[in-house]
């Protein structure tokens, strides 16, 4: 939902966009308090009262066909604003807008099993024992071990609990686009995650510079990032009437590294209510401020 209101100098809008979740598979690990980790002869690990959440949901961890099965549900909701300021011109100059991403969670309360580990010894860990649990269906067998290992009770960790929640990937967001003349505009875009408690997935920091050149049916970008303050991206996006294809990676594609993940996006915009095919463009022209003039 959204609402959109004439200022002085151009437009505001307000918005939230609520979302129903459906989770379908979900594993994490978590520790809210540091601990020594030390490295053994034989591939085996100590660690000195470690502190440890972790869960998973079993319906994959079974013999058989694969059966897609949804162990959870939940909301979020994303809200924000936006603020233009118009000129002379048929479009902006200055557009402004600040939001808050993917602020809720989805409660995993079917086929999820859920463990703490509150240690207050020394724990040993030797792979070798593990090696027999070779197979997926083998998990549940493994943490059983794992807790009998650690705890000296294969049900200890487990307390009863046999649900977890996910938080979403949260984030604050920041745009500035700016319009060199109609059709050439630069835009800088700051994302930076939010740190929710609990299980979360964490999204990737993100300051980037974009420039483009837009028009009625064609128009292209070329987005330069900066990704969690330590990688450096470039990134290419194409707009053909109504089809959207680009990457924010280049150089995952094209450059040979160690890789660490790439992307790829298309969309494709339809709207069947207001379509005006060969006429010409109704963008709304820029307001002009005229000064009142008294006798």
């Amino acid at each position: 939902y959204s609402k959109a209101f004439s200022t002085y100098s151009g437009e505001a809008a307000v918005g939230i966009n609520l979302k129903y979740l459906q989770g379908y598979e979900a594993a994490y690990f978590l520790t809210d308090a540091a601990f020594r980790l030390t490295r053994l002869p034989s591939d085996s690990l100590s660690a000195t009262a470690p502190n440890l959440d972790y869960g998973f949901t079993n319906t994959l961890l079974q013999d058989g066909d694969f059966a897609l099965t949804r162990n959870g549900t939940g909301f979020s909701a994303d809200v924000g604003f936006n603020f233009t300021i118009q000129e002379y011109t048929d479009t902006y100059r200055w557009r402004i807008g600040a939001s808050l991403q993917d602020i809720g969670r989805i409660n995993f309360n079917n086929n999820a099993e859920r463990y703490q580990l509150r240690p207050d010894t020394l724990v040993e860990v030797v792979s070798s024992d593990y090696r027999a649990y070779d197979r997926i269906d083998q998990l549940d067998a493994a943490v059983e071990f794992f807790n009998q290992n650690v705890l000296g009770d294969s049900l200890a960790a487990n307390a009863g609990r046999s649900n977890f929640k996910v938080w979403l990937p949260a984030a604050f967001s920041i745009q500035a686009d700016y319009a060199i003349n109609q059709n050439l505009f630069i835009n800088a875009t700051y994302v930076q995650r939010l740190v929710l408690p609990g299980a979360a997935l964490q999204r990737g920091n993100l300051l980037a510079l974009t420039p483009r050149f837009e028009s009625r049916w064609f128009s292209a970008a070329l987005p330069v990032a900066t990704y969690n303050w330590q990688d450096f991206r470039l990134g290419l996006a194409m707009r053909l009437a109504f089809l959207t294809i680009g990457s924010d990676n280049l150089g995952s594609i094209f450059r040979r590294s160690d890789f660490t993940g790439t992307d790829f996006y298309f969309a494709l915009k339809i709207n069947p209510f207001r379509a005006n095919f060969g006429g010409k463009s109704k963008r709304k022209r820029g307001k002009v401020i005229c000064p009142a003039i008294s006798r």
